[in-house]
């Protein structure tokens, strides 16, 4: 495809191919509401030249283009553009805009900003990524909250139990798979304690269900009497 350069009267210069030339003379001349349109008219293909011939423009030119591919709401365009200037956190917000998380979660390391990189990889499905940094960050109701998304309700019991949330802790002791046999009685155990603790008249019947369910895990008759307390009779 033939190549032009556009002269616009401030002196810059910007590389255009014959179908992309109309766009960038209406960057150039700052008209953004004009380049909007052009650059919305123009195919896929045509919008993907644009991109790449960002890369030649001046940095003028590229602010000019930034404005309006925002407008245009090409948000990844956007980020795209921006990545060759290093404006790292810019580029992750205009990931999240695109709905682009784990690009937008990698420019906010670069960023230097690793909570709001762990909440991206999180959001993005990228659990591992996100409870490294958590762990990093010592955010441990996020790490809690990671280890359930991965199966993990031993470990996550163990974190809220740190928290000093048993609420929480009970949750994810009941989330532990009775295929495991080793780790569900642990779990069951652990149970009994904290309904035992708690009291409460709700307690009282979970309390009930899982001295019968313990029977089945190898629970000592030591450790059922420890519930009997809390059961209703």
């Amino acid at each position: 495809m033939a190549r032009s350069t556009v002269e616009p009267g401030h002196g810059d210069e910007l590389p255009a191919s014959t179908g992309t030339r109309p766009f960038w003379e209406a960057v150039a001349q700052g008209t953004v509401d004009v380049a909007v349109r052009i650059y919305e008219a123009l195919a896929a293909s045509q919008r993907d030249v644009v991109l790449e011939e960002s890369s030649r423009a001046s940095a003028s030119a590229r602010v000019t283009l930034v404005s309006v591919l925002r407008r245009a709401r090409d948000f990844a365009g956007a980020a795209r553009v921006l990545e060759v200037d290093g404006a790292a956190a810019e580029v992750a917000q205009l990931h999240e805009q695109a709905g682009a998380l784990l690009p937008a979660a990698e420019a906010w390391l670069r960023a230097g900003e690793p909570a709001r990189a762990a909440t991206a990889f999180e959001r993005g499905g990228a659990l591992e990524r996100a409870l490294s940094l958590y762990e990093s960050l010592q955010a441990r109701e996020a790490m809690a909250r990671c280890l359930t998304r991965l199966r993990r309700p031993m470990e996550a019991a163990a974190v809220y139990r740190e928290l000093g949330n048993p609420h929480a802790e009970l949750e994810s002791l009941r989330a532990v798979s009775p295929e495991i046999a080793v780790a569900r009685r642990e779990a069951v155990l652990r149970m009994s304690a904290l309904l035992d603790a708690q009291g409460s008249r709700g307690g009282r019947w979970c309390c009930w269900r899982m001295r019968s369910r313990s029977r089945s895990f190898g629970v000592t008759s030591r450790s059922r009497r420890s519930t009997r307390g809390c059961c209703v009779t």
